[in-house]
């Protein structure tokens, strides 16, 4: 046996080890034991990484076991009830309320309306049951396909599973037909290197967020690539069509895919494309995509503005996990409390007390638009902002302001739909307000597909997230504490700096 295979199976072993120990005991565990435990994962997986890459000439026999491993450990992690999260009881609960011919988007769970739907096992691990779903139409679809045959949690992660294999299967096909017409082969190509697969199927935040934790991300980072793989490997007006309802898919089961339809629009043309061809295929995917979104939404339209309600919750009130949004939302506070009069103070005396701004020149129009509240029995604007709530406004401003430089940037200089998508949104997740390990998931194939290992170091530092709930068991604040943020951001900065200023590119074609 080589050194590499000696390697793999010792790495698998202990990887099986990780997996079976938390999946079958970690409810018994400490939180902190249990997060050491799935960190642990990550080194038999850089380990199996190694492997790979020394692997040059994979056989059929190499293959098979990659794949058939990767299936026990996901079959390990399905059954199993999860620890890390429970958004997927959520997830089962809209299914069974559109099954009952209810829009999921007009209820919140713990609305009278559905009383009859609660049982002892779900409804009582439901998350923030006060707040209507925040999961696209696409999304509920899925839930709901689950709940016509009464599924519960482990059939809605085997049904992820199921697609996710499916969308795998097409990644590989279309490389594989692209392929046939390339010769020679590139020793580098997915379909000739086990280094790309191992690194998806066996990434810990793919085993343990996408499948035991069963987020529907999985389903949406699946069909967000195949849409890249298509759009990049098929020039023609079917390759178009199919990455634009692809890129749509992702849109309805996750809102953050429609900021990678740019990247795609304006994307340069191969050489042999005729101008009319060209403007032809971006036309059928700037059409199919928000028209799979329209044809999706259907189904729920009834509810009106109430299908961005919980997502508009989320957007509002979430944080956790944010190093540089935290940065700039602290900047802003102190800088706020350090200049303000005594008008703005509540607290004259006190130079740390709250501090309020107010945007006197719109107040007329907060009072057309209908922006107010009440205040001594008056109907005031709503136009005065606490410094934490003003902060954080100047702190999203910069944020999109710097997404935006970013845009341009992997419009005019990158150039490249793959390495664009990873780019913009590794600085999506870096500049978040809320980060959380399965968001960082994403970024995962995505490495797969080009040379870039930042984004795999940003996945297993992503789990200083999980601190919080550690924190949180153990009787403290739900926060993560500045050293944590201040490793895991810097780290993960220091390595993107060095691979986008020496990178090299894979050549997938």
């Amino acid at each position: 046996m080589s050194r590499a295979a000696t390697i793999a199976s010792l790495s698998a072993a202990l990887m099986l080890g990780i997996s079976a120990t938390l999946a079958l005991a970690g409810a018994t565990l400490s939180p902190s034991t249990s997060l050491t435990l799935y960190a642990a994962l990550f080194l038999p997986y850089t380990a199996i990484l190694f492997s790979a890459r020394r692997t040059t000439s994979p056989t059929r026999n190499h293959w098979l076991a990659l794949i058939l491993f990767a299936l026990i450990l996901r079959a390990l992690f399905a059954v199993s009830d999860p620890l890390f999260s429970d958004d997927i009881f959520r997830y089962v609960w809209d299914g069974r309320v559109g099954a009952a011919s209810i829009n999921p988007y007009i209820h919140a769970p713990d609305a009278e309306a559905l009383a009859h739907l609660r049982d002892q096992d779900i409804w009582p691990r439901i998350n923030h049951p006060e707040i209507p779903t925040i999961y696209p139409p696409l999304a509920q679809m899925v839930f709901h396909l689950n709940a016509l045959w009464h599924g519960g949690t482990t059939s809605l992660r085997l049904l992820f599973v199921l697609f996710e294999a499916l969308m795998l299967a097409g990644c590989w096909a279309i490389f594989s037909t692209k392929q046939n017409n390339t010769e020679p082969p590139s020793k580098n190509h997915p379909t000739h290197n086990l280094l790309p697969l191992a690194i998806y199927l066996l990434n810990p935040l793919v085993l343990v967020e996408g499948v035991w934790s069963g987020h529907i991300d999985i389903l949406a980072w699946g069909t967000l690539v195949l849409a890249l793989v298509m759009f990049a490997q098929r020039q023609t007006k079917k390759g178009a069509l199919g990455a634009g309802l692809l890129l749509g898919a992702s849109c309805a089961l996750k809102l953050i895919s429609v900021i990678f339809l740019p990247l795609l629009l304006l994307a340069p043309s191969p050489p042999q494309t005729t101008r009319r061809e060209l403007l032809t295929q971006r036309a059928l995917l700037a059409v199919a995509m928000p028209l799979l979104v329209a044809v999706s939404s259907l189904p729920y339209v009834a509810a009106g503005g109430e299908m961005f309600e919980g997502f508009g919750a989320y957007a509002t009130r979430w944080r956790g996990n944010d190093g540089p949004f935290r940065a700039l939302m602290t900047t802003s506070a102190t800088s706020m409390k350090r200049w303000a009069n005594e008008e703005q103070r509540q607290d004259p005396t006190n130079p740390d007390g709250k501090v309020f701004v107010t945007l006197s020149s719109l107040g007329p129009l907060y009072m057309k638009l209908g922006w107010t509240k009440q205040w001594n029995g008056e109907t005031i604007p709503a136009n005065t902002y606490a410094d934490d709530q003003a902060s954080q406004t100047v702190a999203k401003l910069i944020v999109a302001g710097l997404m935006g430089l970013m845009l341009l940037w992997c419009l005019l200089v990158v150039r490249d739909p793959l390495k664009g998508t990873l780019l913009l949104m590794g600085t999506l997740f870096f500049l978040a307000p809320t980060l959380y390990p399965w968001y960082v998931a994403w970024l995962v194939p995505l490495a797969a597909l080009t040379r870039f290992r930042a984004p795999l170091l940003f996945g297993a530092l992503s789990l200083a997230a999980y601190l919080a709930w550690v924190s949180s068991e153990a009787g403290g604040e739900w926060i993560v504490p500045w050293w944590a943020v201040s490793i895991e951001f810097g780290l993960v900065f220091l390595a993107a700096f060095y691979e986008t200023t020496r990178p090299a590119p894979y050549d997938a074609s």
